[in-house]
C-alpha cells in the first residue's frame, strides 16, 4: 500500500477483497470485513484511496450502485450485469485500451474509463413474467389487481 500507513482496518479490507469473487457492493464488503472491526466511513475512504493506487476497480450496476473489485493479479476485464437479478459475469474484451493510449499520445494524463454492459441473463429470461394487462388474485384479501393498468 504505497504511501499509506498499514492499519488493521486496511489490512482487513485487503484480505476481504482478496477473498471475494467479482465486483461487490460497499455494504457487502463492510459486512465481510466485520461491522465491529471497521466502520462504513473507513471502508469508503480506504476504497477511494485503493482506487487511486490501482488496487481496486470501481464498476456500476444499471441503477448506479457502486461495486468494487480488487485488481491484484487480474487482467483488465469488464462485466455484463443482469438487469433482473444483478448477477455479474466477466467480459474479456478490451476495446477501450487503445483509446487510452491515443489520448495519452494527445497529451492527456491520469486517464480512466468505465465500461459496463447490461442485459438479462438466460436464467431470468426463463422466468415467466405476467403479460401486460393480466389480473392477479391477491392472496391476503382475495382482491385482484390489474398489473398492466397505468403502465
Amino acid at each position: 500500500m504505497a504511501g499509506m500507513r498499514v492499519t488493521k482496518p486496511r489490512v482487513a479490507l485487503v484480505e476481504t477483497l482478496m477473498k471475494l469473487d467479482g465486483p461487490v457492493s460497499i455494504e457487502r464488503i463492510h459486512q465481510q470485513v466485520g461491522i465491529k472491526s471497521c466502520d462504513l466511513v473507513t471502508i469508503y475512504r480506504c476504497l477511494a484511496a485503493f482506487e487511486n493506487l490501482g488496487l481496486v476497480r470501481r464498476s456500476y450496476l444499471h441503477n448506479g450502485t457502486c461495486l468494487y473489485e480488487q485488481t491484484l493479479g487480474t487482467d483488465r476485464h469488464y462485466h455484463i450485469v443482469c438487469k433482473s437479478c444483478g448477477k455479474t459475469d466477466k467480459v474479456d474484451y478490451t476495446l477501450p485500451d487503445g483509446v487510452e493510449q491515443r489520448l495519452q499520445d494527445k497529451g492527456f494524463s491520469h486517464i480512466s474509463h468505465v465500461v459496463e454492459f447490461f442485459g438479462v441473463c438466460q436464467a431470468c429470461q426463463q422466468v415467466s413474467i405476467p403479460a401486460r394487462g393480466t389480473t392477479v388474485d391477491m392472496p391476503v384479501r382475495g382482491t385482484s389487481v390489474d398489473i398492466g393498468a397505468g403502465v
